[in-house]
C-alpha cells in the first residue's frame, strides 16, 4: 500500500501513464524481491566470520540505503531501492534468528522466535487500523 501511494504521488499526472507506471514498478518490485534470497549466502558468511555486529551494520546500511533512495523522486532510481529492500529483508531475518540462537541458546530458540514473529505480525495487523 505505501508503495502504491508513493507511485500515485510520483507518477505522471496523465491517468493512463500513471496506471502504466504503477503496473510496471509493482511488477518490477514483485520480480526483484525474490532476487534478494541469494544474499543470504553473503550474510551468513559475515555472521560466521565477522560476527553479529558486522551483520547488524550491514542491515543498517541496507535499510538506510533503501530509505535514502525512497526519498529521491525518480522512479527508475527506485529499482535500486527494491534491491536494497530485498537484501535488507534477508539480512534482517538472518540476523534476528542468529541473534536469538546465540543469545538465548537452542533450548529457548523456538519459543522466542515464535514470540518475536507473533508480535511483529500483531503490530503489522494493527497498522491497518492506524492508517
Amino acid at each position: 500500500p505505501d508503495f502504491l501511494m508513493y507511485l500515485s504521488h510520483r507518477a505522471s499526472s496523465d491517468p493512463e501513464t500513471q496506471k502504466s507506471d504503477q503496473k510496471l514498478y509493482v511488477t518490477l518490485m514483485t520480480l526483484l524481491t525474490p532476487l534478494g534470497a541469494p544474499s543470504v549466502v553473503g550474510v551468513g558468511y559475515i555472521i560466521d566470520k565477522k560476527g553479529l555486529a558486522a551483520a547488524t551494520a550491514l542491515l543498517v546500511f541496507l535499510s538506510s540505503g533503501f530509505n535514502l533512495v525512497a526519498l529521491i523522486p525518480n522512479l527508475p532510481i527506485q529499482i535500486l531501492g527494491f534491491f536494497f529492500w530485498a537484501c535488507a529483508r534477508v539480512c534482517l531475518f538472518s540476523v534476528m534468528f542468529s541473534a536469538v540462537a546465540k543469545l538465548f541458546q537452542q533450548r529457548n530458540f523456538g519459543i522466542l522466535s515464535g514470540l518475536i514473529c507473533a508480535i511483529a505480525g500483531l503490530v503489522s495487523v494493527l497498522q491497518v487500523f492506524l492508517l
